[in-house]
């Protein structure tokens, strides 16, 4: 039984390897900073409900960053860009 674990392990790790090197690595990356993006936010409700607001806070804003929300500046409309 050991032997099949170990055989569909190889042909796993084989074919995960297989499509990882023909991936396109700009697409990857946005994956990888999505995928780590909604785990941080789940940790961070995990922490929230145990009671840990002030480290909830602080890992729920690192996975907003990767998710991609911007802050948005309240005057951001009518100041100039530097140029």
């Amino acid at each position: 039984m050991a032997l099949l674990y170990g055989l569909a392990t190889l042909i796993a790790v084989w074919w995960g390897a297989k499509l990882f090197v023909g991936s396109n690595p700009a697409r990857l990356a946005g994956l990888m900073k999505k995928l780590g993006g909604a785990a941080a936010m789940g940790v961070a409700a995990l922490l929230m409900m145990r009671g840990r607001i002030d480290m909830a806070m602080l890992v729920a804003g690192f996975g907003a960053w990767l998710l991609g929300w911007a802050y948005s500046h309240p005057l951001a409309q009518w100041t100039r860009s530097w140029k």
